[in-house]
């Protein structure tokens, strides 16, 4: 019986790639798309990515990796790229595509091919990961946690271990609990906005992502 309890690395080479709208679009034909992240919302992390250029990339709730793979490329400078996922938890439901069930084993398979697979969920890897590379310049990127507390956690563990960047996804108002913990964050002092997108004009209303920096 294969466990999936495990941090394990996927092997080969990091790459970068100047993403622009249609590299993205072309990615994501065969990946799944009822969920996720909008290819318009991608171009908007990769711009920034490019820009900020960090070494460290930690894509919490990382699902198949295709996020942890597109910003996990949009960087000179990368060292490591992380997807933090929670699947050896046993009320972890797979997501069901065209009636099929996706594998536990499925997680984390678009990953970079140097890509790291963290399988505790964030409340045990994240925190490790910061103190680990923490004098290296972290780009985080929250699409995990829906509920204000959890998503409030996330950035608390980030602000406490000095995360300079942290993108979140589904930050517009149609997602109140994630953009209420995200207005809290910068309330406390946290971190500041620095961008964001809201794509609501070509219709996907719920679709959204902002850019935070730390306030020091």
């Amino acid at each position: 019986m294969v466990s999936y309890s495990r941090s394990y690395k996927i092997g080969g080479v990091i790459i970068y790639i100047e993403w622009d709208i249609n590299k993205i679009n072309n990615y994501l034909k065969d990946k799944i798309k009822k969920r996720g992240v909008d290819a318009t919302e991608y171009y908007f992390l990769t711009k920034h990515l490019r820009k900020i250029n960090p070494k460290i990339i930690i894509d919490v709730g990382t699902f198949l990796g295709i996020s942890g793979y597109i910003l996990g490329t949009s960087s000179k400078n990368i060292k490591y790229v992380y997807g933090i996922e929670n699947i050896d938890d046993e009320s972890f439901v797979p997501y069901n595509y065209e009636g099929k069930d996706i594998p536990k084993s499925y997680y984390g398979k678009f990953l970079p091919k140097d890509g790291i697979l963290k399988t505790h969920g964030y409340h045990n890897d994240l925190e490790p990961l910061l103190k680990k590379h923490h004098k290296d310049l972290i780009f985080v990127f929250l699409d995990a946690k829906k509920q204000t507390l959890g998503v409030l956690e996330e950035l608390e563990i980030c602000y406490k271990n000095k995360v300079k960047y942290v993108g979140i996804h589904d930050t517009s108002m149609w997602y109140r609990n994630i953009r209420r913990a995200m207005k809290r964050a910068i309330k406390l002092g946290w971190y500041e906005l620095i961008d964001e997108i809201n794509i609501e004009d070509i219709g996907e209303k719920r679709k959204g992502a902002s850019i935070l920096r730390l306030i020091e």
